[in-house]
């Protein structure tokens, strides 16, 4: 993919991709990672989780090799992906808010993945001025014990 996309792509684009492959039988997850912020590994306190290899984005160099790396998570750990545009959002003063302010909206209590991931969106703005010029993107993964996984 990447070398397609630097064949395709005009000059100053890119394609910032995030890959995670999750083994509910393992508890394990796979991940990949062209251009966007270390997914949060989302247990007692949230913690990067860093990806081997180069950070590039797709697109800007053929000879790029990509590698994953895999992670376990504990029954209710969470993992969440991001885009840079949310630890980026600007304060008032024009700043940016900053990856450790970020992980501080992370300790949120946890509760319902979709109610936390509101509350998680509702802080941001709270900390944030419009306009926003980058898009907040986010995925969230829940590993729930087996008993769970049907709710």
């Amino acid at each position: 993919l990447n070398r397609r996309l630097e064949r395709d792509l005009g000059p100053r684009e890119f394609v910032a991709l995030a890959f995670a492959r999750f083994d509910p039988t393992r508890g394990t997850v796979e991940l990949g990672n062209a251009g966007l912020p270390d997914p949060y590994r989302l247990a007692s306190a949230p913690r990067p989780l860093e990806v081997d290899g180069p950070r590039l984005p797709l697109g800007l160099r053929s000879e790029v090799e990509y590698r994953s790396t895999t992670h376990a998570l504990a029954e209710g750990e969470r993992l969440l992906v991001i885009t840079d545009g949310m630890p980026e959002a600007p304060r008032a003063d024009g700043s940016p808010l900053g990856y450790e302010s970020f992980a501080e909206l992370l300790t949120a209590a946890p509760g319902e993945a979709g109610a936390w991931l509101d509350d998680l969106v509702a802080a941001l703005r709270a900390h944030s001025e419009a306009p926003q010029e980058d898009d907040w993107t986010a995925l969230l993964l829940e590993r729930r014990r087996a008993a769970d996984a049907g709710e």
